[in-house]
C-alpha cells in the first residue's frame, strides 16, 4: 500500500495525479454495477480488481492502494470479504446501499462504520440511516430531501467526536448540498415512512 495521490488543487491536477499513480483499487461491489465500476475506474486511470472471495479479500486489501465496499448485494461471501478488508486496511470507502430498511445490510453497515471507513458515500436516506437519524429510502432511491443535511452533519460530528475524519455529502443531480447554518440536532431514530 502506498500514498498514491498527493494533495493537489483543481480537478485537472487531481486527475493527472490519479492517472500518474494508477492506483490498484480493490472493489467488493454489487452484481448490478461491477462492470460499470471497473470501467469507470479504468477510464480514470486506476487499476480495478474485484476480489470478493473470503480468504483472499483481506490479503488483497493489504496490497491495494484503496478499497470500496458496496453493500448493494451483500451475500454471505461479500459480507465476510468486507470484514476481512476493514481488518486489513484503513483506506476504504463504504457505500451503504439501501441501508435502513433492510436488516442484514443495515447491521453490516453499522459494524463497518464502527471500523472507521475513510469515506462514506451515499444518498440522503442512506446517510441518515447510517447516522441513526432515518429509516432508509425506497430501495436504492432516497426519500429524504438532500437539502436537509442534518444527517450528514450528525454523522460527521460522530466521526469527529471519535477522532475520525470523514467526508459526507448528501446531494442529487443538479442540486448541491448546503452546510447547515446551525449545529445538527442529536441523532434520533425515526420510524419508516408509510405510503
Amino acid at each position: 500500500m502506498r500514498d498514491v495521490v498527493p494533495t493537489v488543487r483543481g480537478p485537472e491536477a487531481a486527475l493527472r495525479a490519479l492517472r500518474d499513480a494508477a492506483p490498484l483499487t480493490h472493489c467488493v461491489t454489487n452484481a448490478v454495477v461491477t462492470g460499470f465500476t471497473a470501467n469507470a475506474l479504468l477510464s480514470l486511470g486506476a487499476s480495478p480488481a474485484m476480489v470478493d472471495i473470503e480468504g483472499e479479500a483481506g490479503i488483497f486489501a493489504g496490497v491495494a492502494d484503496g478499497a470500496l465496499i458496496n453493500l448493494g448485494t451483500p451475500n454471505p461471501q461479500q459480507q465476510a470479504s468486507a470484514r476481512e478488508i476493514v481488518a486489513a486496511t484503513r483506506r476504504w470507502v463504504l457505500d451503504p446501499v439501501a441501508v435502513g430498511m433492510l436488516p442484514i445490510r443495515t447491521a453490516l453497515a453499522a459494524e463497518l462504520v464502527a471500523a472507521r471507513p475513510a469515506i462514506i458515500r451515499g444518498n440522503a436516506s442512506e446517510i441518515a440511516a447510517v447516522a441513526g437519524t432515518g429509516a432508509g429510502g425506497r430501495g436504492v432511491d432516497s426519500i429524504d430531501d438532500p437539502d436537509s443535511v442534518h444527517a450528514a452533519a450528525a454523522l460527521a460530528e460522530m466521526f469527529f467526536a471519535n477522532g475520525w475524519v470523514a467526508s459526507t455529502t448528501a446531494s442529487k443531480p443538479g442540486r448541491a448540498a448546503r452546510s447547515p447554518s446551525t449545529p445538527p440536532k442529536p441523532p434520533t431514530r425515526t420510524s419508516p415512512r408509510r405510503s
